[in-house]
């Protein structure tokens, strides 16, 4: 017979029941904080199309006061006088200098073998000479014309005074009645023929003398005209001998010694060392500002020393103005061609305006756009500027006194109307 199991049976305490209300109601109370807490946060999130990390944006509060508009810029000690000599013709060139030689001005630097100018230059000399030999000899005749002409006018008025004289010893003569009429004609035809004969002669030596005249002004132009050439030829040359413009150093030599070099081919170069400028590169956004005179600062190893702007050009490459600048103050020390230097252009100070520190959101935003800063959100806001600074920038319209502005490269915020900075 099987035995039932009251044997093995436990008798255990019965628990009393415990409610769970005040449990569920803790939950539903920290559900709630939590839900309060929360909503902020995600009506943020709702009420924004981007968030971005706040410790990766730079803020910089809007503000009114006095404007600088300058603009920094790099540039390189350049020698402001720095003639390129060329080839004055074809030929041999021989060296009298190299790099870094000192020369004075008129110093022989090269010498250009030309034969050619040298034959072309004695063959003028030599026309020259038998040109002025000629027109020695033309003189003397000339002369010997010119007496000859006066002699046979002397002979002419010795006859007409003589004609004139018997003519008024006939005329006594015819008058006493010792003489016949005919006889007093014939003698009066006589002076009558003199008299032409002698203004003949006069017409003659007038009309000899201008045409010696003529002759010799013709002749005097082909001396001088073959005079001319022959200074010519003198010049140029002369100019195969390339002498120093100015006083200085030599730069580059662009040829070796003994090469043959073309007509107008550079040789070599001469450096002024007692005029250096500044060479600068100028962002074209400043070109309407950009005049000569403007004020600098030019920061030469480590110090600043005032400076001008003395030229610039009038086209824009590769996004940028060449500019010129020199010394006001005289720097210490030795100044070195292609030494790098810093400057900063000062265009014009505005006593009273709105204004912005500059940064990375002018180009983001071209200008036109900036980021307002409100509690934990940022605000696209159009916005017009004005002059632009090294350090600042001149709000037009956009922007008050202020406000909090993202100066940071804002092209993070992919154009959204608003940020979340979280």
């Amino acid at each position: 017979m099987i035995k039932d199991t009251s044997t093995t049976d436990i008798a255990r305490p019965v628990k009393q029941f415990r409610s769970k209300l005040p449990l569920l109601a803790l939950i539903g109370g920290s559900l709630v904080v939590a839900a309060a807490f929360a909503y902020p946060t995600y009506r943020d999130w709702s009420d924004t199309d981007r968030s971005y990390p706040m410790d990766r944006v730079r803020i910089a509060e809007v503000q009114r006061g006095a404007f600088e508009q300058s603009v920094a810029a790099d540039g390189k000690i350049v020698a402001e006088i720095k003639p390129t000599l060329f080839a004055p013709a074809e030929g041999v060139v021989t060296l009298s200098v190299k790099p870094g030689d000192m020369v004075q001005k008129g110093q022989v630097l090269a010498i250009v073998a030309n034969s050619d100018l040298q034959t072309q230059l004695k063959q003028s000399e030599t026309a020259l000479v038998k040109a002025e030999i000629e027109q020695a000899r033309r003189e003397l005749e000339t002369r010997q014309l010119v007496l000859e002409g006066e002699q046979n006018r002397s002979v002419s008025l010795v006859k007409l005074e003589a004609a004139r004289r018997n003519l008024e010893r006939y005329k006594k003569a015819l008058r006493d009645q010792t003489v016949s009429r005919e006889n007093f004609e014939k003698v009066q035809d006589e002076l009558e023929i003199v008299e032409r004969t002698d203004s003949s002669v006069e017409a003659s030596n007038k009309l000899l003398a201008e045409r010696l005249e003529f002759e010799l002004r013709s002749r005097e132009l082909e001396i001088k005209q073959q005079r001319v050439l022959t200074e010519d030829f003198r010049r140029q040359v002369d100019e195969l001998t390339v002498r120093a413009p100015i006083s200085g150093q030599i730069g580059t030599v662009l040829v070796a010694d003994q090469d043959s070099v073309t007509p107008n081919q550079a040789v070599m170069t001469v450096v002024d060392l007692t005029a250096y400028g500044v060479l600068i590169q100028v962002p074209e956004g400043y070109a309407k500002d950009l005049t000569v005179g403007l004020a600098t600062v030019i920061t030469y190893e480590g110090r600043p020393y005032r400076g001008e702007i003395t030229s610039m050009s009038a086209e824009v490459i590769a996004n940028a103005i060449e500019a010129r600048a020199k010394f006001v103050e005289k720097p210490e020390g030795d100044l070195k061609q292609n030494q790098r230097v810093s400057l900063k252009i000062f265009f014009r100070t505005i006593d009273d305006t709105v204004k912005l520190a500059r940064g990375p959101f002018l180009e983001a935003g071209g200008g036109k756009v900036a980021y307002v800063v409100d509690g934990n959100q940022a605000r696209a806001v159009p916005i017009s500027l004005g002059a632009i600074g090294t350090s600042e920038v001149e709000v037009l319209s956009g922007l008050k006194p202020g406000d909090r502005v993202v100066i940071s490269n804002t092209q993070v915020f992919e154009n959204a109307s608003k940020v979340l900075l979280r």
